[in-house]
């Protein structure tokens, strides 16, 4: 529960630095990325 929480007050900030920070949109990708090939792995 005290995660949910910590990722609840992140989130504004995220989204606050993407209006600054393009580069955010790279670590999407990349977060996608990874996602994807941590699926892969658990099919496997």
């Amino acid at each position: 529960m005290a995660s949910g929480s910590r990722s609840d007050e992140a989130g504004p900030r995220v989204q606050k630095r993407k209006k600054k920070n393009s580069t955010s949109k790279r670590l999407q990708t990349r977060k996608k990325a990874q996602a994807a090939a941590l699926a892969h792995t658990q099919r496997q």
